[in-house]
């Protein structure tokens, strides 16, 4: 099974490299065209049309229309005609062919020309996406890869089971966990209040207005022993709607099952968000942002409470409201500013049920990557809750563990607690 997952890979590896990446342009041109703003416009109007309102009005004004573009383009073939309604106008778009395809956008009150423009049926990035631009042949290869694709899914499903079952079984309370995570994550109802980040380690594009300050603690059990950090104090500031600024500062202890434990001033975390693109409520359109943040060394090294590394990360952010659910996550990479330390890659993804103004649950999937060591990897699963008092207090919490075994990185599990003041 492994022969035949590696060469059907090897085989199909620049083909699904090409489809991913013009798929990527593709979304992305979608994501921020124009045409797409004007669909997600349009998809919060209600149209001042019914069935019952009398359209044959429309026929002089396509003949206006159509005179309009004739005095432009001559004799152009009209290939069709669309009407639409919504807006804070009718209008006609008219699709022409002749020495080049064009469209027209005409006001169908006035029979101004709004816009013109070349009218790409199919795009060239769209024709290199499915085969197309080698012809029939390239369309055919296309289904063959497609085909190639289902094939690795399959075989590397078989392989992942295989590798599964050669593990010991998850027993007790872990197989609860890992149910009760699930279940959270089911969708249901819409409106939604409360938002992610902490208690949460995925962060996510939303934050308050003004000033926040949140005061909390966290306790850790991991493989080398203990460690509790608090009290932590969360200063951050809005300064515009969009960009908040956020310095973290706390106390840390390590007790390691072998030596002595040790308390102190932990490291110092600065961070600048960014959001870049809002939500569209009525839409697909996520908000996004990204987040730079300063790792500064303050713990004291002599005692073992930090390595004395700068680092700095960039991560990436996305949150959407669907009905009472709001989905979020993260991915970005962690530069250690001294070659001693490993860079760390690390990701989460999450959702949020908020069942009324006041409590909301939710789950989080997130995991740390150190690029020299990858063996080493963290991969664990939050159950979190948030109850908000008012629009000035809040309290948060959450629980964690590591979904590797016991003598692999990860908590378990991991605790966090914070009362969040809102002004």
């Amino acid at each position: 099974m492994r022969k035949w997952h590696r060469w059907v890979s090897l085989l199909a590896a620049i083909f699904l490299l090409s489809v991913g990446v013009t798929g990527i342009i593709l979304q992305i041109q979608q994501f921020f065209g124009e045409d797409e703003a004007t669909r997600e416009r349009l998809a919060t109007m209600v149209s001042a049309y019914s069935l019952d309102s009398p359209l044959d009005v429309f026929a002089p004004k396509l003949a206006a229309a159509q005179a309009a573009v004739r005095a432009k383009v001559g004799s152009d073939k009209l290939d069709n005609v669309e009407l639409q309604l919504k807006g804070d106008h009718p209008t006609f778009v008219l699709h022409t062919s002749g020495v080049k395809n064009q469209k027209f956008i005409v006001n169908a009150n006035t029979a101004a020309i709004e816009k013109q423009a070349d009218d790409e049926r199919e795009s060239l990035m769209l024709r290199i996406h499915t085969g197309e631009i080698l012809g029939d042949g390239g369309v055919v290869g296309g289904m063959l890869w497609g085909t190639a694709l289902v094939v690795l899914t399959i075989t590397g499903s078989i392989l992942y089971w295989q590798m599964y079952r050669a593990r010991a079984k998850v027993k007790g309370w872990k197989r609860i966990f890992w149910c009760a995570l699930w279940g959270a994550a089911i969708p249901l109802a819409s409106g939604t209040s409360a938002r992610a980040d902490s208690p949460f380690f995925t962060d996510d594009p939303l934050f308050s207005p003004g000033w926040e300050i949140k005061l909390g603690a966290a306790a850790e059990r991991n493989r080398d022993g203990n460690v509790v950090t608090g009290p932590i104090l969360d200063i951050n500031y809005a300064i515009v709607p969009i960009i908040r600024l956020d310095l973290t500062i706390a106390g840390v202890g390590l007790n390691p099952d072998s030596g002595p434990g040790v308390y102190g001033f932990g490291t110092t975390d600065f961070k600048v968000k960014w959001r870049f693109l809002e939500e569209y409520p009525s839409g697909w359109r996520p908000a996004l942002s990204i987040a730079p943040k300063v790792t500064i060394p303050t713990a004291r090294t002599d005692r073992g409470l930090s390595d004395g590394i700068w680092r700095a990360q960039l991560p990436i952010e996305l949150g959407k409201n669907v009905g009472n659910c709001y989905h979020f996550a993260e991915a970005g990479y962690q530069w250690a500013l001294d070659g001693s330390a490993s860079d760390v890659a690390f990701w989460g993804v999450g959702i949020l049920y908020n069942f009324d103004k006041h409590f909301a649950l939710g789950a989080e999937l997130y995991g740390l990557v150190p690029v020299d060591q990858p063996g080493e990897h963290t991969s664990a699963a939050t159950l979190g809750a948030i109850y908000t008092f008012n629009g000035n207090w809040s309290l948060k919490a959450s629980i964690s563990h590591s979904l590797r075994d016991d003598e692999q990185p990860g908590p378990r599990p991991a605790v966090v607690f914070y009362v969040v003041w809102n002004f």
